[in-house]
C-alpha cells in the first residue's frame, strides 16, 4: 500500500493509535475497490493524514472547529458535492467511524478535491 510508511510513522510515532491505523487503512481500500479513487501520495497525502489525526482527536474527545463557512460554500457549489457526501456517508457506514458533522465536512471537501 502506497501509504504503508506514512502510516507506519505515525503509529510508531505514538501519533496514532493501532485502531485508527486500521480503519485509514480500510477507508484507503474502500475508496480505491468501491469507489475506483486512486489514491497517490501526491493526491491523497493530505487526507490521509488529517483523517488519521481526526480519528485521533475523536478518540481523545476533542472537539474541531468547524470549516469556514464561505469555503464549505464554495465546494457546495461543485457538481462533484453531492458525490462526495455520498462517499463520506459510505466510508462512515462502511468502517467504525463516529464522525462529528465538522469532520464530515472536513472529509466531504477532501473527497471533493479527491474527484475534483
Amino acid at each position: 500500500m502506497i501509504f504503508d510508511e506514512r502510516l507506519h510513522i505515525l503509529l510508531t510515532g505514538n501519533v496514532i493509535s493501532a485502531e485508527v491505523e486500521t480503519t485509514v487503512r480500510r477507508v484507503i481500500e474502500r475508496l480505491q475497490d468501491c469507489w475506483q479513487i486512486q489514491l497517490t501520495e501526491e493526491n491523497g497525502g493530505r487526507m490521509v493524514t488529517h483523517l488519521a489525526m481526526a480519528l485521533m482527536r475523536i478518540e481523545r474527545g476533542e472537539e474541531i472547529r468547524a470549516p469556514e463557512k464561505d469555503i464549505l460554500e464554495e465546494f457546495e457549489n461543485l457538481d462533484i458535492f453531492p458525490v462526495s457526501q455520498t462517499i463520506v456517508q459510505d466510508l462512515i457506514d462502511w468502517t467504525p467511524m463516529n464522525l462529528p458533522k465538522a469532520e464530515q465536512d472536513y472529509l466531504t471537501v477532501n473527497i471533493c478535491l479527491l474527484l475534483n
